[in-house]
């Protein structure tokens, strides 16, 4: 099949064709790289990435009209993202540049999101007006070397919010830590449900929270939602809108795309003008096929977990009725 397909004309001509994607040059110096490529090889020998800020190195970002000092490390918890030729990378703009946009980006092997069905996953969030991270692919130089075609994924950043034109507001999610990084050799013995109801909760860009105390009362009321939800205390249209969820999980499911909505995955910005939370479109490893027929009442998307925030939610009539809703017009052929 592999020989047929590169035969055909059409094909053969792609594959050497040139794209009009734009340029990303990325310099570090060999001592800096040398501390990447170490880290590599521990997670290589461990086969999963841990990673702190204390990996980042300095280096130089440039696209054809700017360049900016940054610094990046290694990214991705698991294998796909660095046992290859092309690893993945986070990088973090300096003095206050942007990239297309962007402050804090990865750039990674589009395998690891699924090539373009992430891309359609994510700017069909973005026609329904929910939030999702920008995504975009560049072909990257890196110390002089084509890599080839990159992705280069939004991280959590203000930018990603201002994009949206949403108010200032924080972004919230479940600490993996104890979970993955703490504890690694468990993961089997552990049920996805005892960790989602024990999980701790983060913030994102905890140094800019702070710095403002609008923000830290916004941690404050973003977390307590969360712990509400965890507990059972609150109902999920007590801690989401019930519309914009129903269409996000529309969205995920239309899209295979239930890789995003994991515990370790999902991101939440919290809305200060409705004190509610919603999720952020985010790693949903869209189409695979592998994964189908899921029902998120049942839980069996994640099986054997019935208490996952998912189905937590769904047990509000409001926030059911509205994923109905939204599930039967976007399946619609029309």
């Amino acid at each position: 099949a592999n020989f047929v397909l590169v035969g055909h004309p059409e094909a053969t001509s792609a594959l050497f064709a040139d794209n009009d994607l734009d340029e990303i040059r990325l310099d570090v110096k060999f001592k800096h790289f040398s501390k990447i490529e170490q880290k590599r090889k521990e997670a290589l020998e461990r086969d999963l990435l841990i990673s702190s800020d204390a990996d980042f190195v300095p280096g130089k970002i440039s696209t054809a009209e700017q360049s900016f000092d940054c610094k990046l490390r290694l990214k991705g918890d698991l294998s796909d993202h660095w046992e290859g030729r092309k690893w993945s990378l986070r990088i973090r703009l300096k003095d206050g540049g942007t990239i297309f946009g962007m402050s804090s980006f990865s750039l990674q092997n589009p395998v690891t999101r699924g090539y373009t069905s992430e891309w359609l996953y994510l700017e069909s969030l973005r026609r329904e007006n929910l939030l999702a991270v920008r995504y975009r692919f560049a072909n990257l130089t890196l110390n002089g070397k084509s890599m080839g075609i990159y992705a280069q994924e939004e991280h959590f950043s203000k930018e990603l919010v201002e994009a949206h034109k949403r108010r200032e507001g924080i972004i919230v999610s479940f600490d993996e830590y104890r979970f993955r990084k703490m504890f690694p050799k468990i993961q089997g013995n552990l049920e996805w449900g005892s960790v989602y109801q024990s999980a701790d909760l983060q913030a994102r860009s905890s140094k800019r929270i702070e710095l403002s105390p609008a923000l830290q009362k916004q941690k404050v009321a973003a977390f307590n939602l969360l712990r509400g939800l965890q507990e059972k205390k609150l109902a999920g249209d007590e801690v989401f809108a019930p519309d914009r969820l129903g269409r996000f999980l529309a969205i995920s499911r239309l899209w295979n795309a239930e890789h995003g909505l994991l515990l370790d995955n999902v991101d939440f910005y919290f809305d200060p003008i409705t004190n509610r939370l919603e999720p952020i479109g985010r790693d949903g490893n869209s189409l695979d096929l592998l994964d189908n027929g899921y029902s998120y009442f049942s839980g069996n998307w994640l099986p054997g977990v019935p208490d996952n925030w998912v189905n937590q939610a769904l047990r509000s009539p409001r926030i059911a009725k509205a994923y109905v809703k939204h599930l039967d017009r976007v399946t619609r052929p029309s």
